[in-house]
């Protein structure tokens, strides 16, 4: 709403993916993320269903989440990332983002609280 005055979000998102980011996420609150590459959607995931505790540290969670997602599986860029890797990690990223507003404070989860899900 800020950079481009009257354009949506998915439209913005969609667009930074052609100029030069190879993958952009846009955060959607408690409706999830969505992936584009190349200008067009790749991956929406949906949040699981909570209680909200407190919103601090959902975001940073969900991009480090990402980011270690694609750290994980050995990729050094997304270059050589398919859409259905895309779609894993993004739905981990969510998960873990979620579970975070289920806590006071920023107490992001661990891999093993993340496995259970």
């Amino acid at each position: 709403a800020w950079i481009s005055v009257g354009d949506q979000p998915h439209d913005i998102a969609a667009q930074w993916s052609t100029i030069g980011p190879t993958l952009v996420v846009l955060t959607q609150g408690s409706a999830g993320a969505t992936a584009y590459r190349n200008g067009r959607s790749v991956a929406t995931c949906s949040a699981p269903s909570i209680e909200v505790v407190d919103s601090v540290g959902a975001g940073d969670t969900l991009m480090a989440w990402l980011v270690a997602g694609l750290c994980d599986d050995g990729m050094t860029s997304t270059h050589g990332v398919t859409d259905d890797q895309v779609v894993d990690i993004l739905q981990t990223a969510v998960n873990a983002a979620a579970i975070t507003c289920t806590r006071k404070g920023c107490q992001p989860p661990t891999q093993s609280e993340l496995a259970g899900l």
